[in-house]
């Protein structure tokens, strides 16, 4: 647990001479590293930047944490408005999935084509069924699918050529890989 806790701090309060290095910092990497191999930092509700001392859990919004090196997330949604809402328990985070948090995934990728990104994505409350509509809606979205690898392998590399199903990107980095959480029932024929 310490050395944990030390490499986490060593990376987020790193001296200059690996600071500026944190937006791209898994270009250096090897290509065949397995992605189960790395410890990839990562926010718990990463969305959660308000609601008192009971809900909010960061203090920096998605593009930050991104540029502080994050690689994974959780994200908390809800049907408000007719789209997903970013939530952590009840409280709304300002903030959309479709119009906020994946326009800022897919805007952080094309800028750092080294880079790849872990998402959860969990059910916060109301429907089942709308929860997973809107969700598959925003994935099949022409400019966010072509982000996303959807068969997901222990084997995968930083490089997907190694895998089955090759992504159909223009680098072989720029990857968001979603998650489903907590027995969510996200069918999806992308």
């Amino acid at each position: 647990m310490f050395s944990v806790v030390f490499m986490l701090s060593w990376f987020l309060c790193a001296k200059p001479a690996f600071a500026g290095s944190k937006g791209d910092w898994m270009k250096l990497l090897s290509d065949t590293l397995p992605v189960c191999k790395l410890s990839i930092p990562g926010t718990h509700d990463s969305g959660a930047i308000y609601g008192g001392c009971m809900l909010k859990t960061q203090d920096a919004g998605i593009f930050s944490q991104l540029e502080l090196g994050i690689r994974a997330f959780d994200i908390r949604l809800a049907e408000k408005d007719g789209k997903l809402g970013v939530f952590h328990s009840h409280a709304f985070q300002n903030m959309y999935w479709e119009t906020d948090v994946l326009p800022t995934f897919i805007k952080f990728l094309k800028e750092h084509p080294s880079e790849m990104l872990i998402v959860s994505l969990k059910r916060e409350g109301g429907s089942s069924e709308a929860y997973a509509s809107l969700v598959e809606t925003s994935l099949s979205a022409i400019d966010a699918k072509p982000f996303f690898v959807w068969n997901f392998c222990l084997e995968f590399k930083l490089s997907p050529i190694h895998c089955s199903q090759r992504p159909s990107i223009n680098s072989p980095f720029s990857l968001i890989i979603p998650f489903e959480s907590f027995g969510s029932r996200l069918h999806t024929s992308i």
